[in-house]
């Protein structure tokens, strides 16, 4: 091998990234703790691009018919300030929209559990009634026990109660810190959704001009080469964000009417309120509607133990034909994505990071899957191709 000036520098270069990479993997608690930092810093600018781009749509709805009206029955001395016009009339119609269905699932959730916690005080003697037959069969089971061989145990309740005291006094301490660290993250995630709303406003209001000046600043200090495959993933990403938006608020839609009409065929309480809340935690891939489960349940319980058990079994049905039919097929059909890897992208992203890996994990599979498959026409056309050449 020829040690000229090229191969030295490649060989320089290969040493640098092992040590590079050696350090990285001896250190690595301490670079994962940064990144989490950087991320905690910069969450209010992921939260507000994350608010732009769902309410992108809401904001072109009313702003691209205005545009097109004003070309045709506006002066010149107007048209000017008309796109201006447009974009302001189309970001208040659409914190319009999100305000007003968030206020409306407010309004009709608040009234239902006030009328379940009434409901609730109403029946509290029922209740205990029910609580003192319990109680009335605790003898009989205490003479059972009372039959076992509990002198063979040979327990030490000196260190049993020394033992749940001192777990007692722990917990309780446990539990205050627990408080006031969930309290300071309540306050500390409001401000970063309220400091996120700002620059969401704010990239809606001037998104041309954000993206005129990213694309410039990548022209400039890019190859073009790299250049055109960095827009061409971007526009992928964009498509398939789009799509995900849109799909699941289509599945979000169809679960909650779904929930709805077999909670009024079947007679259950409080079907509308129950059902708006599975729809609204339904756009939590393929396992928010569990959550609306959860609280339905409890809110039945306070009518009819019975008619809850039964809730939860119709949920479970529900949840059944949602996560294998509907999700996969709906969410599945917009993203271009088979129904395994949906179901396979939402149960591995869960598992890395929660919720967020959830909303987060189809989108991105989707774009690998688009590339992937790009990937695999050119290479099967080049050996295609090679082949019927060398033939």
């Amino acid at each position: 091998m020829i040690l000229d000036k090229k191969t030295i520098r490649s060989i320089l270069l290969i040493v640098f990234a092992a040590i590079l990479f050696f350090f990285f993997l001896w250190n690595i608690s301490l670079f994962w703790k940064a990144l989490l930092g950087i991320v905690g810093l910069l969450l209010p600018l992921l939260i507000g691009l994350c608010i732009a781009f769902v309410l992108k749509p809401l904001v072109s709805l009313p702003e691209v018919p205005l545009l097109n009206w004003g070309k045709k029955h506006l002066p010149p001395a107007v048209r000017r300030f008309w796109p201006a016009i447009c974009r302001t009339l189309g970001i208040v119609f659409a914190l319009a929209v999100v305000s007003g269905g968030l206020s409306l699932l407010v309004f009709t959730i608040f009234p239902e559990v006030s009328a379940t916690l009434n409901g609730f005080a109403r029946n509290i003697s029922k209740y205990t009634a029910q609580l003192n037959e319990w109680l009335e069969q605790v003898p009989a089971v205490l003479s059972f026990l009372e039959d076992l061989p509990l002198e063979q145990l040979e327990l030490d309740w000196k260190e049993i109660l020394s033992t749940m005291s001192s777990f007692l006094k722990n917990g309780a301490g446990s539990m205050l810190s627990g408080m006031v660290n969930a309290t300071m993250s309540l306050i500390g995630g409001v401000w970063n959704v309220i400091f996120g709303l700002i620059i969401g406003i704010y990239v809606l209001a001037q998104r041309e001009q954000i993206g005129h000046f990213v694309s410039r600043f990548i022209r400039a200090y890019l190859p073009e080469k790299r250049t055109d495959r960095i827009f061409y993933v971007a526009h992928v990403a964009n498509e398939a964000f789009s799509n995900f938006v849109s799909g699941q608020l289509l599945e979000a839609l169809v679960i909650g009417v779904l929930c709805y009409f077999g909670m009024t065929i079947f007679r259950f309480p409080y079907a509308l309120t129950i059902a708006t809340t599975v729809g609204f935690t339904a756009l939590i891939p393929v396992f928010g509607a569990w959550i609306g489960a959860i609280f339905g349940a409890v809110m039945i319980l306070t009518v009819s133990p019975m008619q809850a058990l039964w809730f939860l079994i119709f949920l479970i049905v529900l949840q059944q034909l949602e996560g294998n039919l509907i999700y996969p097929r709906v969410v599945g059909h917009t993203m271009g994505l088979p129904g395994l890897l949906v179901m396979l992208a939402v149960w591995i992203g869960g598992s890395l990071s929660g919720i967020t890996g959830m909303l987060f994990s189809v989108p991105l599979t989707s774009v690998a899957y688009t590339l992937v498959k790009e990937s695999m026409a050119k290479r099967l056309e080049a050996k295609e191709k090679k082949s019927a050449g060398s033939a």
